[in-house]
Formats: structure tokens, sequence, C-alpha cells
């Protein structure tokens, strides 16, 4: 930027001009200052989005988690039920370890 040549110039136009210098800096501040401002809103934008895909997954996952958690519970309480009516059935002449009542060792 070439500074324009004010010798020949009244102090008040002299005045004028450097007060125009001076506005047009601000100005060119200002805007770098908005420049730089939009520039961080754009990257925490991309980080926050990042992180709420990452959320996102974490909370399907454990919602498939508990799916298959619950499933294997529920198959397990049916299992077992199976079980406890074929040992009443059976009585005494079942001969599955599963439906065998245990024993502890101290007994």
């Amino acid at each position: 930027m070439a500074v324009p040549d004010t010798r020949g110039l009244s102090a008040a136009d002299r005045v004028r001009a450097q007060t125009d210098l001076r506005n047009t800096l601000v100005t060119m501040l200002g805007g770098l200052a908005v420049l730089v401002g939009a520039v961080v809103a754009g990257l925490t934008l991309r980080e926050t989005s990042r992180q709420n895909r990452a959320v996102v997954e974490l909370q399907r996952r454990g919602q498939v988690t508990e799916r298959f958690t619950r499933a294997g519970l529920t198959g397990a309480r049916l299992l077992l039920e199976e079980c406890v009516a074929i040992r009443r059935q059976l009585g005494s002449r079942c001969c599955l370890p599963c439906l065998q009542p245990r024993r502890h060792p101290d007994r």
C-alpha cells in the first residue's frame, strides 16, 4: 500500500488524510477479526459434529449390547425354567448333570 505524499496539503487536509488512513486500518483489522472468528467457528462446528457422531455411535453400541444382554438373560431364565420343569417331571430319575442338585464340598 503506497502512502500518499502530503507535503503540499494544508493542515486540515493532512489531518483528514491521516484520519482516513486510520479508519481504513481499523476497518481492515475488524475484517480480519471477523475472518478469524468465522474460521474458529467453523473448526468448532466440525469438532462438535465429530464428537456428536462418536456419542451417537457409543449409544448405539450400548443399545445393541443391552439387547444382547437382555436376550441372554431371558434365554437363560427360560432354560432354567425348562430344566426345573423337566426335573419335576423326572424326579430322582434325572441323569443330566445340569439338572442334578448341587452338592457343596463341605456337606
